[in-house]
C-alpha cells in the first residue's frame, strides 16, 4: 500500500503541474506522447509494487527519488524565473512578459458600492501592490493625482485599460504621462480603470470627477462597451446593454442574495474550476513560462496563415439581423453615456472632449502589429473584430450631437513608417509607450 500512496503522489504532482497547460492548450503530438509516456511509466511502477514484493525497496528508492528530482528541478526553475523578473527593470525596449508581474493585481476587478467593480482601494493593500511601474491612491488614480496640479488648470483623462495605460512601462509613459510632459496649459490626472465601459465613466464623473471642478475632461474608450457586450451575447447572458464587465461571475455569486428558498451557500462545487485554482499554487512562474513558450511556437506557425484578414475583417461585414441589431443598441447606449456626460459638464461649465480609442483591426497598415498580436494570442476571432468595426460605424454615424468627438480608430496609420518595425499595439488596444505619446499628441491638438 504504501508504493501505491508514493504513485498516487507522484501522479497528482505531475497532473497538478500539467493541467493548466493541458486546458485550453493546443499540445504537439510530440508533447502529448512524452505526458502519457511518463503517466504510463508512473502506472507500471505501480503495478510492479502490487504484483512483486521482492522490488519493494527498488521501487519505493525509484519513488522518492522521482519526487525529489521533480521538487528540486521545478521548485530551483521556478526561484530561478522569480529571481530574473525582480532584477529586470523595464525600460523603453521592455519584455511585456516582465510588465505582466507588475500589472498582475491591478486587473484585479474589487467590489465597489457605486461601480459594482472598481481598482483596488483599500490602503494596506495599496502599498503592497503600487510598484515601481504602476501605482495608484486610494482615489483610484494612477500616478499624481490633483493635489500636485501646481498653477496648471485641471484635466482628467477617463477611459478603460488603455487610458490607464496597461502595459506601459512606468506612470510617466502614459497618455496622461506624456500630456503633462508635452504641454504646460493642463495638468492631467489618470482616471482610467481596466475593464470599465461608458456607463461606468458616467457614474464617476457624476459622484466624483465633477467635484474636484476640472477645467477638462478628457473620454478615451468606445472598444470595452463593444467588447463586453460582444462577450456577454456570445455566452449566452441576456443582460441589459450596458452591463459591465465580469458582472456574470458576480450574479453566479450573489444573484438573488435575499431569497428565502435559496441558499447562499452554494454547496454545488465545480470540481474543474476547483483542481484549476489548486494547481495555480504550484510553481505559477515555470508553469506560465511553459505555457508562453508553447503558445509562442504555436503562434509563430499559424501567424502566416491568419495575416491576410481583408475579406475576413471587412469594416462591418459577416453580421446577421442579430448581431447587427445588438451593435446597434450598444452604441445607442453608449452615445447616450456620453450625451449624459455633455450635458453634466455643460452645466458646470466644464469643457469636455470624445475620443474614440484606436484599435489594431480597425488599421490597414498592421501587419507588423499583428505579427506582434500572434506572438501574444494564438487565435483571432474575427466575428469580434466585425461586431467591433460595425459598432464604431454606427458611433461614428450618429456622433453629431457631441460638440467635440474625435476619432482616432485608425490614428496609427499615418504614424508607421515613422515608428521602427511599426510596432504600436500589444494587443488590439492596449499600446507600447510609442503609441501612448502618439495618441497624447493628438489630444493636446483637441485642446485648443
Amino acid at each position: 500500500m504504501l508504493v501505491v500512496v508514493i504513485i498516487i503522489a507522484i501522479s497528482a504532482i505531475a497532473f497538478n503541474f500539467l493541467l493548466p497547460i493541458l486546458i485550453g492548450s493546443d499540445l504537439s503530438f510530440g508533447t502529448r506522447v512524452i505526458i502519457n509516456s511518463y503517466l504510463l511509466l508512473v502506472f507500471s511502477l505501480a503495478v510492479a509494487g502490487l504484483f512483486h514484493r521482492k522490488y519493494l525497496k527498488q521501487i519505493v528508492l525509484i519513488s522518492i527519488t522521482s519526487i525529489c528530482t521533480l521538487t528540486i528541478l521545478f521548485a530551483g526553475s521556478e526561484l530561478y524565473i522569480s529571481l530574473q523578473k525582480k532584477n529586470i527593470v523595464p525600460g523603453n525596449n521592455y519584455d511585456l512578459s516582465t510588465l505582466e508581474k507588475y500589472y498582475d493585481e491591478f486587473r484585479v476587478q474589487c467590489l465597489h458600492p457605486y461601480y459594482i467593480f472598481f481598482l483596488p482601494y483599500e490602503g494596506s493593500l495599496l502599498k503592497k501592490i503600487n510598484n515601481s511601474v504602476c501605482s495608484i491612491d486610494r482615489n483610484g488614480f494612477r500616478g499624481k493625482g490633483p493635489e500636485e496640479r501646481g498653477k496648471r488648470k485641471l484635466a482628467f483623462l477617463l477611459g478603460g485599460s488603455s487610458a490607464f495605460g496597461l502595459d506601459a512601462s512606468s506612470n510617466d509613459t502614459t497618455i496622461t504621462g506624456y500630456l503633462n510632459k508635452n504641454q504646460s496649459q493642463y495638468f492631467f490626472v489618470n482616471a482610467g480603470v481596466p475593464g470599465w465601459n461608458s456607463m461606468q465613466e458616467l457614474y464617476r464623473v457624476l459622484l466624483q470627477i465633477i467635484e474636484y471642478n476640472p477645467d477638462l475632461i478628457v473620454v478615451h474608450d468606445g472598444h470595452n462597451d463593444a467588447s463586453i457586450s460582444y462577450k456577454q451575447a456570445k455566452s449566452g447572458y441576456e443582460y441589459l446593454v450596458g452591463t459591465p464587465d465580469s458582472f456574470d461571475a458576480l450574479a453566479e455569486r450573489v444573484d438573488d442574495i435575499r431569497s428565502k428558498g435559496k441558499n447562499l451557500i452554494d454547496i454545488n462545487i465545480n470540481y474543474r474550476k476547483l483542481l484549476v485554482k489548486i494547481s495555480a499554487l504550484c510553481f505559477p512562474e515555470l508553469r506560465s513560462y511553459i505555457s508562453k513558450q508553447m503558445g509562442k511556437s504555436y503562434s509563430q506557425k499559424s501567424a502566416a496563415a491568419n495575416l491576410p484578414l481583408r475579406e475576413i475583417t471587412e469594416k462591418g461585414g459577416g453580421l446577421d439581423d442579430f448581431w447587427r441589431g445588438k451593435a446597434e443598441a450598444t452604441a445607442k447606449n453608449y452615445l447616450q453615456n456620453l450625451s449624459l456626460m455633455q450635458a453634466v459638464c455643460r452645466e458646470r461649465k466644464i469643457k469636455i472632449i470624445f475620443i474614440f480609442q484606436p484599435y489594431l483591426f480597425g488599421h490597414k497598415n498592421k501587419a507588423q502589429c499583428l505579427k506582434e498580436y500572434l506572438n501574444r494570442y494564438e487565435r483571432i476571432d474575427a466575428d469580434k473584430i466585425n461586431y467591433i468595426n460595425k459598432f464604431h460605424e454606427i458611433v461614428v454615424d450618429n456622433s453629431k450631437t457631441l460638440e467635440r468627438f474625435y476619432d482616432l480608430y485608425n490614428l496609427f496609420d499615418k504614424y508607421f513608417q515613422d515608428i521602427p518595425g511599426g510596432v504600436i499595439f500589444t494587443d488590439e488596444v492596449h499600446l507600447y509607450d510609442r503609441g501612448n505619446e502618439i495618441v497624447a499628441k493628438e489630444v493636446i491638438n483637441t485642446l485648443n
